[in-house]
């Protein structure tokens, strides 16, 4: 996976670095970097709010087609398939930018865990490890782990994963001036490639806690200040998805809501011509409380900086869609089209 990822690493790391030097500060290179990402997603943002639209429109033909075809569901994928050509909706495409969040979100995670390699430029042989026998005996040992590992500055785990995750080496080589002059010394790095992770007062190099022990311990300085970042992760993602769904198009708001469910209420058979509960709805209300949550354990489970990211992330999700919303969507409103007056009657002509 990393040989394919790999043009990702070189270039993320490439602008994270060109950013860093402009700026001179690790956090404004990360969010301006975030920033930028997100920019470059807005086509597919449009495409997908575009996609929406049409499958709101097209939303009463659907059910239409359930009812008619709900014992039959060859006829049903070829009405469905028809009623998409008929509106020029990819069912497929509105997928896209998920999915690309998703492959992106690797690429960035690991940039960010081993930032000397992939943003400072330093050579993973350079780096190296340390390797360990099944006794826990020390079979080989080369780069900058084994100068920091023989002076106990780092465990055998950070050693031997040193050059993936080389966030330990930075906070050992800041804290020893004799590890980095040995560094320097013998060609493995420079010393204006030792990067500053301090952000706002917060090393984004660290992993936040949520142990007492060590929030209030004598390290409070370090981790009290990291706890904001899981913090303001969670709160920007229930609000993205809160928002993103208020700004949909062909969504209701709660007096609309409340009205449907009246006229509901007082007619019955009303409600049961509308094709039951939608069941992406149902689905989007477990994502509300799922997506905060697992948000919460990445924000606690990896570097300061990635949770960075997705706070900023989410925050230009929100101006995106409200900005689709004013601009796209108000240009182009729902296409609402009717529903067949009778269903049994009015079957559409299908090709095969």
């Amino acid at each position: 996976m990393d040989q394919i990822l790999q043009p990702l690493y070189s270039v993320f790391g490439f602008v994270v670095k060109f950013l860093f030097d402009v700026v001179g500060n690790y956090g404004v290179a990360v969010i301006l970097f975030t920033i930028l990402l997100r920019l470059a997603l807005i086509p597919l943002g449009i495409n997908q709010f575009k996609n929406t639209i049409k499958q709101q429109g097209m939303a009463e033909e659907q059910k239409d087609i359930q009812r008619r075809y709900a014992n039959d569901k060859e006829k049903l994928q070829q009405a469905q398939m028809q009623l998409y050509q008929k509106h020029g909706f990819s069912p497929f495409s509105g997928c896209l930018p998920s999915i690309l969040q998703l492959i992106i979100i690797w690429p960035v995670y690991r940039i960010i865990s081993a930032p000397l390699v992939h943003v400072m430029g330093v050579l993973k042989d350079n780096i190296g490890s340390v390797v360990f026998d099944k006794a826990g005996a020390v079979t080989a040992s080369t780069g900058i782990a084994k100068i920091l590992y023989d002076m106990h500055l780092i465990t055998n785990s950070q050693a031997t994963q040193a050059t993936m995750f080389n966030l330990p080496l930075i906070d050992a080589l800041k804290n020893s001036t004799e590890a980095m002059t040995q560094a320097v010394s013998q060609g493995l790095m420079k010393a204006s490639q030792l990067l500053d992770l301090t952000f706002l007062g917060m090393n984004l190099g660290k992993v936040p806690t949520y142990q007492p022990s060590l929030l209030f311990g004598p390290e409070m300085g370090t981790w009290l200040p990291l706890i904001a970042i899981p913090l303001l992760a969670v709160v920007t993602t229930f609000l993205s998805m809160k928002l993103t769904q208020s700004l949909m198009p062909g969504a209701k708001n709660a007096k609309e809501k409340k009205a449907e469910a009246e006229r509901n209420k007082k007619n019955p058979a009303k409600k049961g011509q509308e094709g039951g509960p939608d069941p992406s709805a149902g689905m989007m209300k477990g994502m509300q409380y799922f997506l905060p949550l697992f948000t919460l354990w990445i924000s606690f489970t990896t570097p300061a900086a990635l949770g960075l990211y997705w706070i900023i992330n989410n925050i230009m999700s929100i101006v995106q869609q409200y900005l689709l919303y004013n601009t796209v969507g108000k240009r182009t409103p729902v296409p609402v089209a009717p529903a067949a007056k009778d269903a049994t009657k009015n079957t559409p002509a299908l090709k095969g």
